[in-house]
């Protein structure tokens, strides 16, 4: 979930409260049970069976590894959920967390540490709020993720280069362009992280207690980063400046190499950063390198945890969670060299912070985990209370300051009195009415200038928060005022908008494209216009890609995931581009307006062997477009505060599963559904 940011009073409330208030923190299928019972310690989870064995030497070092990931934009309370999330919570628990790690403590970030936001936007002293809030959370070094390269290349270098702590990925071979300033070439010795705070660097080693005259004492932890071969799809920022893997076979190269160097030197303790889109990949990559102990996972915000732990209103067990067994925190499986391998996420947005208490043996194989300690901790205020932390004055009023300067953002645009469904885990699987909304505005926009064009279509991914609140006592989603910053968090990357001028074939082929992964929050998933009826399936091929350069050179093997196809622009007689699976008139042309993003081939959409050709749409952004909309709806009477897009409304279905059973592969194509592809 994404959030805008609590209100002025509530952060004046957390200042003024000598305690944390509590409430109570349930799933949404517990009973209720008191606010003090959401303050009690879990029943705590086994520790996790290794696919490979534990070492049987004792116990010679113990470490505690504090973790977070994809903090993005969350530098603020959560204004649906107002006592949880936010930067001095944040601080409070990792602070916590490393004060009773009395034996070694590494604190590190999985990347993804910004992305375009009003937080990032606005300045405090001189300084984007958002990094400069970054610097507060204690982190010892950080991955690199794709967000870190939305506003481009001198954007992130410029980032990197004031930040509190070095960027750490293998991964990414910077040959020219703005961020060369920053890298630090690394030889045969590891340099300590604080030695390269704010450079780029492929490893750092990191004292799991105080350097005492430059020496470590304790255990030495050797850090390596890994970034997605996919950063130029995902981010439009990455240019051909970098030289990156094209596949995982490539990545898990590049991070032996460093994972080598570290051994070389004697360091055999070693987390990996891992900053490959989720915890698929990491179960992936974790089984073909050698040297590796804990992989932090980042980039999929996926939230692993037991039944047993206690996680925030609304929240569930992430969904890999029922392939990997119980206890999910951590996954454990057995690396190349057959010593184990745990794996770790919680999450993003602020609003977890993982705990990892592990023990190595004198060669540094890990030989135990605990238990009882190890788990995610949910940011808010029971979390506090359980850990005898309070949130820092001084990070309080951070937060107020920016509240303060993001006060303009306030003004409303709408009102709603239906929840506008963005949260990540929704938007990505389904049509959800904010899709909607977005798909509708957009194709209003593009209509303005453009009066042929059909239809509106979008990817989930650019859709980063919901819009609405939830309700105090009972958690359930709520509408409420649609402010400009509401608008902003949800439609955070603000894209240019262009009307793209395609074959009925190529409009299919970019479907096909969206639904690789359908069911698996991807955020290549396709939300609609009003008009438009998309009906497909998961039991069926998807569509397979050739790359060239993290970009797609050209479709390998077609998909069968489209079943029908037809659009109905008003008054207008329907356009049958699909009908049982079949396209009746591939060659037919028509106008779609989109993404300029989706449009040069982000997120895989528009695949082919040449560029589609679109135009831009003067003036038009996701942003403006859904302000004007919005205006234009109110207007004419059809808003009636948000009551044509009721969420998961029957009558209004645009993009729905259905049975794919009996489809078959197109010729020379694999047969299994749902094969991995790019």
């Amino acid at each position: 979930m994404r959030r805008a940011f609590a209100p002025l009073f509530l952060l004046l409330c957390c200042v003024a409260c000598a305690r944390p208030a509590l409430r109570p923190a349930l799933r949404p299928d517990a009973a209720a049970t008191p606010a003090s019972a959401s303050a009690t310690t879990p029943a705590p989870a086994p520790p996790p069976v290794p696919a490979a064995p534990y070492s049987t030497k004792p116990a010679a070092h113990r470490l505690t590894l504090v973790h977070l990931s994809d903090s993005e934009a969350g530098l603020l309370p959560d204004p649906a959920q107002p006592n949880a999330g936010g930067l001095a919570r944040s601080r409070a628990v990792i602070a916590a967390l490393a004060a009773r790690a009395t034996e070694g403590v590494l604190i590190l970030h999985g990347g993804d540490t910004f992305i375009p936001a009003p937080e990032l936007s606005v300045e405090i002293d001189k300084r984007s709020a958002l990094l400069a809030g970054n610097d507060q959370l204690l982190v010892q070094a950080s991955g690199l993720g794709n967000h870190e390269f939305d506003l481009g290349e001198s954007f992130v270098a410029d980032a990197i280069k004031a930040a509190a702590f070095p960027y750490v990925t293998a991964s990414i071979d910077v040959r020219a362009g703005p961020l060369r300033a920053v890298v630090a070439e690394v030889g045969a010795a590891t340099p300590w992280a604080h030695e390269v705070k704010g450079k780029l660097v492929p490893r750092v080693k990191v004292c799991s207690a105080p350097l005492k005259d430059g020496a470590c004492g304790a255990l030495t932890v050797g850090v390596v980063g890994a970034t997605t071969e996919q950063l130029r799809v995902l981010s439009r920022g990455a240019s051909s400046n970098l030289a990156v893997p094209v596949d995982l076979e490539g990545v898990r190269a590049a991070v032996q190499a460093q994972v080598d160097a570290l051994s070389a030197e004697g360091i055999t303790a070693v987390v990996l950063i891992s900053h490959l889109q989720g915890i698929g990949r990491d179960l992936e990559i974790a089984k073909l390198l050698r040297g590796v102990d804990v992989i932090l996972s980042a980039g999929g915000e996926n939230r692993l945890a037991a039944e047993a732990h206690r996680l925030l209103p609304g929240d569930l067990v992430d969904r890999a969670c029922a392939a990997i067994g119980e206890p999910c925190y951590p996954a454990a499986r057995a690396g190349a060299d057959g010593r184990p391998v745990l794996i770790v996420a919680a999450g993003g947005d602020l609003r977890y912070v993982g705990n990892l208490r592990v023990a190595f043996d004198d060669e540094g194989v890990l030989a135990e985990v605990d238990g009882a300690a190890s788990r995610p901790w949910p940011v808010d205020d029971a979390s506090l209370l359980e850990l005898g932390a309070v949130a820092d004055p001084a990070a309080l009023a951070y937060e107020k300051r920016v509240v303060d300067a993001l006060g303009p953002l306030l003004a409303t645009v709408a009102d709603s009195d239906v929840w506008l469904e963005g949260t990540r885990e929704e938007v990505r699987n389904r049509q959800t009415n904010l899709g909607d909304l977005s798909a509708d505005a957009i194709l209003w926009a593009a209509k303005a200038a453009r009066p042929d064009v059909v239809a509106a279509l979008r990817n989930s991914g650019g859709i980063r928060a919901p819009i609405g609140r939830l309700d105090p006592t009972t958690w359930a989603k709520r509408g409420g005022p649609v402010r400009l910053v509401d608008v902003q968090a949800a439609l955070r990357f603000d894209g240019p908008l262009v009307v793209v001028e395609l074959t009925h074939a190529t409009l299919v082929r970019s479907l096909e494209s969206a639904l690789r992964g359908a069911g698996s929050s991807k955020g290549h998933f396709p939300q609609v216009s009003a008009g438009v009826l998309l009906r497909y399936t998961t039991d069926a091929p998807e569509q397979t890609h050739e790359m060239d350069g993290g970009k797609v050179k050209a479709v390998r093997c077609p998909g069968a995931r489209v079943r029908d196809l037809v659009l109905t622009p008003p008054g207008q007689a329907p356009i049958i581009v699909v009908k049982d699976g079949t396209q009746p008139t591939p060659g037919a042309r028509i106008a779609i307006a989109t993404l300029e993003y989706l449009a040069t081939g982000g997120d895989g959409w528009f695949p082919g062997e040449a560029p589609v050709t679109f135009t831009n749409v003067e003036h038009g952004t996701e942003q403006s477009a859904l302000r004007g909309f919005l205006a234009a709806e109110i207007a004419a009477g059809r808003w009636q505060r948000g009551a044509a897009y009721v969420d998961e409304d029957p009558a209004r279905v645009r993009v729905v599963a259905v049975d794919g059973a009996g489809v078959v592969a197109p010729a020379g194509c694999a047969a299994r559904p749902g094969s991995s592809s790019k």
